[in-house]
């Protein structure tokens, strides 16, 4: 019977695959508060690098995992937030506006999960954003997120060559406070 990886000797690893420059940070992806701070203890009681990047699934229609404990724990830390499913499997796009549009399509299930009254209330607002300002809702919901504390780059992923002009648009809108305020209420209602 072998012994188990201990948590410690994880650590470790990630520190040697520094030290061999087969890596040049670490990045945390789905951990727990506590484990995070379980890493960042490890690391400052053993002189091993800190992971400087946290990975979560954080979107406007899915908020709760992430603020509070995880976004004050990356802030106090210095991590940069790298969140994926930025469009929510293609929800936050505005193609998905009734369970129809879903049926038969590779992202049923996953845009399917965020499906609900509150999610296309979202919706709503960010096509009101997007045709206010002449660019898109996906853009105008990745310009969200960049409008969150600690947040480094959203990970978006474009199924075509034409998607792309749309995800590579969203640093350049800048959205105003009335509309950061608008999105947050209306995504603030959605139940966790």
């Amino acid at each position: 019977m072998t012994r188990p990886l201990l948590w410690e000797e994880t650590v470790g690893a990630f520190d040697d695959l520094v030290i061999a420059g087969k890596i040049r940070h670490v990045g945390l992806s789905n951990y727990s508060a506590d484990r995070i701070r379980e890493w960042i203890r490890i690391a400052d009681e053993n002189g091993y690098d800190r992971p400087v990047a946290l990975q979560p699934h954080y979107n406007l229609v899915h908020r709760t995992g992430f603020e509070g404990e995880l976004a004050s724990l990356a802030a106090a830390n210095g991590l940069g937030v790298i969140p994926y499913w930025s469009l929510a499997s293609g929800f936050l796009t505005g193609k998905y506006r009734t369970r129809e549009d879903l049926v038969g399509t590779p992202r049923e299930r996953m845009a399917g999960s965020y499906f609900s009254t509150e999610g296309l209330r979202v919706i709503s607002v960010l096509d009101d954003i997007a045709q206010e300002r002449g660019t898109t809702i996906a853009t105008a919901a990745l310009a969200w997120l960049l409008t969150r504390p600690n947040i480094a780059t959203p990970i978006a992923s474009a199924r075509t060559a034409e998607q792309l002009p749309d995800l590579m648009a969203a640093p350049s809108l800048t959205l105003t406070e009335l509309e950061i305020h608008r999105l947050d209420e209306m995504s603030s209602l959605i139940p966790a």
